[in-house]
């Protein structure tokens, strides 16, 4: 079992055309079997927490952020 970080974005557009993503949540998920799965906990986590029925309403991405072994305490998403 691992445990996996999923960060939600929008993308946007800077004053000078460039788009950019800008963090719009991050989910922790421990202990699950893969990435997808930590994705699609984290999808529902997110719509739950902002009361849609879509993450896609109040993001453009999602991105899994790599694999921490869960040992004995909980990891936590970093900056």
């Amino acid at each position: 079992m691992a445990s996996y970080c999923v960060n939600f974005y929008r993308v946007l557009l800077s004053s000078d055309g460039h788009s950019f993503r800008c963090l719009q949540g991050k989910i922790d998920v421990p202990e699950v079997e893969s990435s997808t799965q930590a994705a699609e906990i984290a999808s529902r986590r997110f719509e739950a927490l902002h009361r849609i029925p879509d993450w896609r309403i109040h993001a453009d991405a999602r991105e899994v952020v790599g694999e921490v072994r869960a040992v004995r305490s909980r990891t936590h998403c970093r900056s």
